[in-house]
């Protein structure tokens, strides 16, 4: 608590995963009268919250090691504290999300919303999750796992300049 960006850097990640869950909530609970316009976006932005809470326990995972697992809207001051996680437990609730966000999210957005998350983002970012596990947990099945969600990003190529991967005029 006395190192204000790692105390900020806490602070500022469970209010995404507040709000990731809040999202998530209401789509379900209020799914059906949201949506009458546009039922796609449905499951599109239930995939987007999905895939920021579970980059979020990444970078939590990867700065602490251990920290809360919130994956429901707290409503109760009882729940205000919730127990610490052991060894990779966040990134298996990262995992775990971001298996789900997959079949939710896009292949790709239209012209105006590039740069949202999408089939292949999740596909990446749970790969990323299960080579950092497989390099703890030594296990073949995670390094197994991950190279099937590279395989499975289709539609897109590395940049062919490796400094267009930091320079804005490249973005998306």
């Amino acid at each position: 608590s006395g190192n204000t960006p790692l105390s900020l850097f806490f602070n500022f990640a469970y209010q995404l995963i507040a709000r990731a869950n809040v999202v998530l909530e209401k789509i379900e609970a209020n799914g059906e009268a949201i949506y009458t316009k546009n039922p796609t976006l449905k499951d599109k932005h239930k995939g987007e919250a999905l895939f920021l809470r579970a980059y979020t326990y990444f970078l939590l995972w990867n700065v602490f090691g251990t920290a809360p697992i919130v994956n429901e809207r707290i409503t109760d001051l009882n729940n205000m504290f919730p127990n610490g996680t052991k060894g990779n437990e966040l990134l298996d609730q990262a995992i775990t999300d971001l298996a789900n966000a997959v079949p939710l999210l896009p292949a790709s957005w239209a012209a105006p919303n590039k740069g949202r998350v999408t089939k292949n983002s999740a596909y990446g970012l749970r790969a990323k999750c299960l080579v950092f596990k497989g390099s703890v947990a030594k296990s073949n099945a995670d390094f197994t796992a991950a190279l099937a969600d590279i395989n499975a990003i289709t539609g897109v190529s590395l940049a062919s300049n490796y400094g267009y991967n930091f320079d804005v005029a490249n973005e998306n």
